[in-house]
């Protein structure tokens, strides 16, 4: 072949190959089809396991609420064995699956990878962050409450006279140990950043939401019981005053104080004294010697006396508590020491205890029940007996009685259910304590147990106290409704701000007027029917209050300004009462309502 034929052939296999310009493009092209096709098999996968994530944490929110439900059903029921085997239960073992698995998945290379991409990986390590507390909450930190809780459900506090503390002692460091374990959670929860992505977010604030007030409650809970065990197991016995009230003749607090005991705590013991009627303690006379007092309750018409009857017309319970506490120091049944306390009750909240202890049978032989009592001790009882002795004997005869049965049978049980509606009926001012033991005040106060007029800034309040002014028990017929509506300020709660409101006030005599005549004396009264009544209006603290339309006198009573004016209300009548509230610069809050306890 010449020389000229071979380089021919050359130059024509030449160019047959590929460019290499084009070559290249082409390994380009295939290798980022490559990478986008991983990346979206990547992408796809992570988005899987996201949504994963997602499904099991709500798994876990949804079986956390059937074990709450189930607890509260088996407490409402009674239902000791439910409430025992809560710490076994199958749902707890799904939770700590399901819980296991989401921090694992959050917790593999590639969300690890994703953590560290600027902008979203603060999102991704809060989705860690909360899927390993749900894991720790579960695994550790419940087991830590539900364990010791469990064992205690069926023991007995009360052997032979004496508390049996012992249960208590026993399960006391783990259930401390839980809340440390769980105010740490918290903790470290509110630090947390917050998340860009709409979902994480609203995850996270939800957590802490819930999260804060529940740890604050445990810890308190337990600073509570704590304290309270260590009073009872003292060697020094101490003494509470109890009081018990009358909403049927109406007072600011609560109603009039129909008779006056006591019981003792410590020893590892808890006994009830004797109740004895408040006419043991008039001939002490006057123990509140105030000359505003006199000034806004008689200086138009002298009724009140100003004795152990009287001391609840001041809206302050802890001024009422020591008002009652020097009443009884100079009395005959005095002791040698301060008196620890003085707790308060009306028929109303004696009522729930016998709904919760088992009825209670009277010197007259009618048996008082869960559904009766109040009805029976503020208005049956004056149809029954016109003596007072014989009634103040069974309004002593049922408080003593309800109390004994709680403590003669005391039991978690028992327990749990009178702390549950203790708040509610606390609110209403059904029920009172105030302690001198510094402590133990403080635990009253965390429960509302010391109410007082014009009591916060931050949490406004607008106080209607009524006082009876006629010797009747025509209360029991009493009825009132409050309406508040805002006018101006912020709406939310949390926002700082001046709000004003207008404030309505109804009250009715729901007493049929053609049965005035059937109704004993001491019933109806010198005005045979009548609503006689003093009201009181205080001032939220900080803020004002005018009436629009009534005729009310200003007045201060122990530094505190308020309105007051007297109204008579015929059977079946009502009168409407309309004020202008302005809270302070200060409030955090909507405005609340404070009143006198209601009879029924």
């Amino acid at each position: 072949m010449s020389e000229h034929a071979a380089e021919r052939r050359v130059g024509q296999h030449l160019k047959t190959l590929p460019c290499k310009k084009h070559t290249g493009a082409w390994i380009t092209l295939t290798v980022l089809m490559l990478l986008l096709i991983a990346l979206g098999v990547w992408g796809y996968h992570t988005y899987r396991q996201a949504r994963y994530v997602m499904a099991q944490e709500q798994s876990v929110m949804t079986q956390a609420k059937k074990i709450t439900d189930k607890a509260k059903i088996a407490v409402k029921a009674q239902d000791l064995v439910t409430l025992k085997a809560l710490a076994k239960d199958p749902t707890l073992e799904q939770m700590k699956t399901e819980t296991a698995h989401a921090q694992a998945v959050m917790h593999n290379r590639n969300w690890t990878f994703l953590s560290h991409i600027p902008v979203l990986g603060n999102d991704v390590k809060v989705v860690q962050h909360l899927t390993s507390a749900a894991h720790d909450a579960v695994s550790d930190i419940l087991p830590q409450f539900l364990n010791p809780l469990s064992s205690l459900v069926d023991q007995k506090w009360q052997e032979n006279g004496q508390i049996n503390l012992q249960p208590l002692l026993a399960v006391e460091s783990q259930l401390t140990q839980g809340s440390k374990q769980l105010n740490s959670l918290t903790s470290d929860i509110q630090k947390l950043p917050h998340a860009r992505i709409g979902k994480i977010e609203q995850a996270r604030v939800k957590l802490v939401t819930k999260l804060v007030p529940l740890s604050r409650q445990i810890s308190k809970s337990l600073d509570s019981l704590q304290y309270v065990t260590k009073l009872l197991s003292s060697p020094e016995e101490k003494t509470i005053i109890l009081a018990s009230a009358t909403t049927a003749e109406i007072h600011s607090s609560n109603g009039l104080i129909g008779s006056l005991g006591n019981m003792t705590v410590g020893n590892n013991k808890i006994q009830m004294g004797e109740f004895h009627s408040n006419s043991e303690f008039e001939s002490l006379g006057k123990i509140m010697d105030s000359p505003e007092a006199e000034r806004i309750f008689n200086g138009d018409e002298h009724y009140y006396s100003m004795d152990i009857r009287d001391v609840t017309i001041d809206p302050d319970y802890d001024k009422v508590a020591k008002h009652i506490m020097n009443a009884w120091q100079a009395s005959a049944y005095r002791v040698n020491n301060q008196p620890l306390g003085v707790l308060m009750v009306d028929p109303v909240f004696v009522q729930e205890l016998i709904k919760l202890t088992g009825n209670v049978s009277t010197p007259i032989g009618i048996q008082v029940t869960g559904d009766n009592a109040a009805a029976f001790l503020q208005n049956g009882i004056y149809f029954e007996s016109t003596s007072n002795k014989v009634q103040d004997t069974i309004f002593g005869v049922v408080t003593a009685q309800a109390v004994h049965n709680i403590v003669d049978n005391l039991n978690p049980m028992t327990a749990i259910k009178i702390a549950k509606v203790i708040p509610d009926f606390a609110k209403q001012r059904h029920i009172s304590f105030y302690s001198t033991d510094p402590q133990l005040q403080k635990i009253a106060e965390d429960m509302n147990l010391t109410p007082r007029a014009q009591s916060s800034e931050t949490k406004p309040q607008i106080g209607l106290y009524v006082n009876s002014n006629m010797a009747s028990k025509m209360d029991y017929y009493e009825q009132r409704n409050v309406s508040v509506q805002q006018t101006a300020g912020p709406q939310q709660d949390g926002v700082t701000g001046q709000r004003t409101y207008t404030v309505t006030l109804t009250i009715q005599n729901t007493l049929d007027p053609a049965t005035v005549g059937n109704l004993p004396i001491y019933i109806s009264g010198g005005e045979a029917g009548h609503l006689k009544e003093l009201l009181l209006a205080y001032a939220p603290q900080g803020g004002t209050i005018a009436s629009q339309g009534n005729e009310f006198v200003q007045e201060t009573w122990n530094g505190k300004s308020l309105l007051r004016t007297r109204f008579n209300i015929l059977p079946g009548q009502q009168a409407t009462y309309t004020f202008q509230v302005i809270t302070s610069p200060k409030a955090t809050t909507g405005l609340t309502v404070d009143q006198s306890p209601m009879a029924r």
